[in-house]
């Protein structure tokens, strides 16, 4: 577990001097400053500080409005107060598969030249249980203004996505992807086979479906129905991090982050808790780590600077 917040944004800070690619650090001063509630209430209880990195692939003569890419990268995740069961925990520090996969597409995207402006944003933290640890009952004043109550502080990284949802709109992007290990319940629902897919836009859900066929990350589409969200009302905020019903996790986890989504923005969610890691050596991919979703974005990216662009809503994606 050397792979700390702090690591992890030295070691994309690293990237910029090997690269075109450029690297902010936003760190514990600069988002309590800006308001990102959502990302510090889930590390207040460890000693490893939120690190929230952002690469930029901007390519010069580029005039396009970006895409961005938006990773979870919780680092450890002990699940806070509600704390995991003790048994296989040690599989959390694979919690950061996200953020990791956001980063691996970025040095493709730079490595390739590709001339489609890419953001990468990846918010690192550590979710502990300490005296100073956000307790269920809690209620968070999000980076959109939103309040949300924590039922559960093990469903963290739907709070550090959100709060870079809201962050997102500043950049304008024509869309938005969000990849995370977010819930359990999508292994109930796919296995270890495919990853969920659910979003705003059904064109670009269907280009990522396309994107992942073709490079053998395959994805299979969730609803988003609106009673998901309204399953996420909560009786003192405006949102309650965890269903009432506790029906449908992958889709009340989505409809969570939809509520923070820039308006009129093309927006999709991936869920990879089923295949961000392997168990076991296959004959196309080693035990371990799988970063799934940097080949597809990739292709799918690629694919927008080879001018095989679409109408999405009103941006051409």
């Amino acid at each position: 577990n050397i792979a700390t917040p702090k690591h992890i944004a030295k070691f994309a800070k690293s990237l910029a001097k090997s690269s075109d690619l450029s690297v902010q650090i936003l760190g514990k001063k600069e988002l309590g400053n800006q308001g990102f509630d959502g990302i510090l209430a889930v590390s207040q209880g460890s000693v490893n500080d939120p690190q929230m990195i952002i690469i930029n692939h901007n390519p010069k003569k580029s005039k396009k409005r970006p895409i961005v890419l938006i990773g979870k990268t919780v680092t450890f995740d002990s699940g806070g107060i509600s704390l995991k069961p003790g048994k296989n925990m040690g599989w959390m520090r694979y919690d950061k598969c996200g953020g990791m996969s956001i980063l691996a597409t970025m040095q493709m995207l730079d490595a390739m030249q590709t001339d489609y402006p890419v953001i990468g944003i990846l918010g690192a933290a550590e979710n502990m249980p300490d005296a100073a640890a956000i307790r269920p009952g809690d209620i968070i004043k999000m980076h959109a203004g939103k309040t949300v109550e924590v039922l559960n502080t093990d469903a963290e990284g739907r709070l550090i996505l959100a709060d870079i949802l809201s962050y997102s709109h500043k950049y304008k992007p024509e869309a938005i992807v969000d990849v995370a290990t977010l819930t359990g319940a999508v292994i109930v629902a796919l296995g270890h086979a495919a990853s969920a897919v659910l979003g705003s836009n059904q064109k670009l859900i269907d280009e990522l479906l396309a994107a992942g066929s073709s490079t053998g990350e395959r994805l299979w589409q969730l609803p988003l129905y609106a009673e998901y969200l309204q399953d996420m009302n909560s009786d003192f905020a405006d949102l309650a991090n965890l269903s009432k019903s506790g029906n449908a996790g992958t889709a009340t986890a989505a409809a969570f982050l939809s509520a923070f989504v820039p308006p009129d923005t093309p927006w999709a969610h991936l869920d990879i808790a089923g295949t961000a890691w392997e168990m076991d050596e296959k004959p196309y991919q080693a035990a371990g780590a799988t970063i799934f979703g940097a080949r597809l974005l990739t292709q799918w990216i690629t694919d927008r600077s080879l001018h095989k662009a679409v109408n999405i809503g009103n941006a051409q994606v």
